[in-house]
This record gives structure tokens, C-alpha cells and sequence, in this order.
């Protein structure tokens, strides 16, 4: 089966001039701007906080490249599991495994959170995306500890990065439905003994998420995050009050939205052994 194409590859940074368009914002908010107005305002107040670099969270000061997306630019992108990888800083591993990595945040990310990791393995099926990793980990000075692999990540690769052995992994995977069929430790054994962070796709396949905690409750201590909706409280900058007017702020909650079709989970599975 291959890696479908994430979701968030398919939202440009251009996306929110059609938003827009969109009714989120009833008519009697808008006394003074257009919805264009708007973008055009909320843009250029993100991009005066942030130029091309993370503005917060544990990717903070990563360089980013011109199409960044906004909440990549913010720092706010999947801050659930902000605590989660604060707890990983004080790790160390031997490899990291991204399957899935879109274009760049959390391999790139990673470099900068571990230091001491080389290499990263980075698993994605598009070609292009796989173009942005390698100039934005230019742009980052880590492109020698990252190794890019183009096209499929199967059992048989997976087998192949996490041989054990006296190595430590973390296992880091998006890949839109494929967990089902990836995080199997009796096909990849090497998976009893990684540090594995997954997004599970439950409206894809119905029941992943009891099904993938069934095949690692016995090698693992599991904690469960859950994806939660934005407010302005996530904000992690306060615009200039020009910026910030009432018929402004909905965009900003827009911008941070990740556009998920239903609340989501994660799973961090920590090796009991």
C-alpha cells in the first residue's frame, strides 16, 4: 500500500486568500475590511512576528522556507505533543525514523531538538516535499545527518532502520492510514524496543486505535494525546492592536487550524524493556 499524501501538504500558505471566501465570519462582522483585507492583514502581521524562522514552541528558531505554512511559522502546529517532545530533549538515540515527513517540520525539528542524532532517516513518497527537506535542512546546517528516501516505506524498510541490536530509535510516523500496516511487531520485531510516536488514523480504518495499543500494550507504556480545536488563547504572539481588531481575530484562529476532518490521536509508546 503506499503512503497516501498529507493533508496538510494539499493547504499553501495562499490558501487563505480563498478562505476568504469561505462563511465562517457572518457579514455583520465586517464593517471595515474585506475578508481579503483581512488575510492580507493577518499575513503580513505573522510574518513581521516570525520572518522565515519558528517563532515558538520546541522547533523554535528553526529556519523555515518561503512557503512555510503559518502555523509552522507560529510554532503551533500539532502542540499537543509539545510536551511530548520536550520529554524526548533529554534522550538519546541512535537513529530517528520519519515516515511520512511531509515537507520537513518534524525532521528537520528533530535535528535541531537532538543534536546528537545522526543519522535521520526520512521516509516520503513524493518527490517534491523530499526537495524541501533537503533545502530547508540546508538552511538549518544538518542536510549530512539527514538521509532522504524516496518512495515507499513497507515492512521491509521499516525491518531494515530499526535492526536493534545495542541501538536506541525513535520511530516518528504520519503516513495517513499506513500505521495499520507498519506497526507490527511480529513483522518488524525491532519495534518492541523503539520509542515510537504515531498519529493513528481512526477515520481511515475504524478501530486502529485499540488495535495498534492490543499489538504494543505488553512492550510498551502508552500515553494517549488527543488533537483539540484552536482558539486565540494559542496565539503565541500578541499582534499590534491595529491587527488585532474584532473583525481580525477569527483569522488568526483560522491560521492555526490544521484543517483535521475529525479530532485525532496520538500514541507515544515508550519500550518497557
Amino acid at each position: 500500500m503506499a503512503i497516501r499524501i498529507h493533508r496538510h501538504l494539499l493547504i499553501p500558505w495562499r490558501s487563505l486568500r480563498r478562505l476568504a471566501s469561505y462563511s465562517f465570519l457572518g457579514e455583520s462582522h465586517m464593517l471595515n475590511l474585506t475578508r481579503e483585507q483581512c488575510c492580507d492583514r493577518v499575513q503580513a502581521a505573522i510574518h513581521r512576528a516570525t520572518g522565515d524562522a519558528v517563532y515558538s514552541g520546541p522547533f523554535a528558531g528553526m529556519r523555515m522556507t518561503s512557503f512555510a505554512r503559518p502555523y509552522y511559522l507560529l510554532g503551533t502546529y500539532e502542540l499537543e505533543l509539545h510536551p511530548v517532545l520536550g520529554e524526548l530533549k533529554g534522550n538519546y538515540f541512535d537513529s530517528i525514523i520519519n515516515v511520512g515527513a511531509g515537507d520537513g517540520y518534524y525532521a528537520v525539528g528533530f535535528a535541531s531538538l537532538l543534536p546528537r542524532v545522526k543519522p535521520i532517516v526520512v521516509f516520503e513518497l513524493l518527490p517534491g516535499p523530499l526537495g524541501s527537506i533537503i533545502e530547508m535542512a540546508k538552511r538549518n546546517g544538518c542536510a549530512a545527518r539527514i538521509i532522504p528516501v524516496s518512495g515507499r516505506c513497507g515492512q521491509v524498510e521499516l525491518n531494515s532502520a530499526t535492526q536493534y541490536g545495542d541501538n536506541l530509535h525513535l520511530v516518528f510516523m504520519d503516513c495517513e492510514g499506513d500505521e495499520k500496516i507498519l506497526l507490527d511487531p511480529t513483522a518488524v520485531p525491532g519495534l518492541r524496543y523503539c520509542h515510537i510516536i504515531v498519529e493513528l488514523h481512526e477515520f481511515i480504518h475504524k478501530g486502529i486505535t485499540e488495535e495498534i495499543r492490543g499489538r504494543f500494550s505488553a512492550s510498551h507504556n502508552i500515553t494517549e494525546v488527543w488533537s483539540r480545536p484552536r482558539t486565540l488563547a494559542d496565539l503565541p504572539f500578541t499582534p499590534d492592536a491595529a491587527d488585532f481588531t474584532d473583525e481580525l481575530k477569527p483569522f488568526y484562529v483560522q491560521t492555526i487550524d490544521e484543517n483535521r476532518p475529525v479530532d485525532m490521536p496520538w500514541f507515544y509508546m515508550e519500550p518497557k524493556a
